[in-house]
């Protein structure tokens, strides 16, 4: 079984959170983290209300840094006037790139071996740490 990699962004403390060892449940009106470490204090507390979870989409870019949901990222190769929001969509179960600037979607197939696009491109932050990057 592949482990999916997650990070958190805190609403609260306003920081990200890398690799947080968590623990789900269902119940009724959404989901709840149980534990949250190295905060063990931390005992039940509805996900959407204090953190947003961001997946690892699998690839890197080219400094070899993980790409994961809400990045933002240049191709200066391909786009040079642009950058992107990584986003997760639902229709197609997979990752897309959107452009804040002119709403251009383009989107990329994880099991697409002519991933070339992302080997030439760069983070440069996440709409959480960095918004200032996004505006318009």
């Amino acid at each position: 079984m592949k482990n999916i990699e997650i990070r958190l962004w805190d609403k609260v403390q306003k920081e990200m959170i890398y690799n947080p060892e968590l623990e789900f449940t269902n119940l009724t009106g959404g989901d709840y983290i149980i534990r949250y470490l190295p905060v063990p204090q931390l005992s039940l507390v509805k996900l959407e209300d204090e953190f947003i979870l961001m997946l690892y989409t699998g690839l890197k870019d080219d400094n070899h840094k993980k790409i994961f949901k809400k990045d933002i990222i240049v191709s200066e190769k391909e786009c040079p006037d642009d950058l992107f929001i990584v986003e997760w969509e639902e229709e197609s179960a997979g990752f897309r790139m959107k452009s804040p600037k002119t709403g251009e979607i383009m989107y990329w197939p994880l099991n697409d071996p002519a991933v070339h696009f992302f080997m030439e491109c760069k983070i440069i932050g996440n709409i959480y740490e960095n918004p200032e990057l996004i505006k318009v």
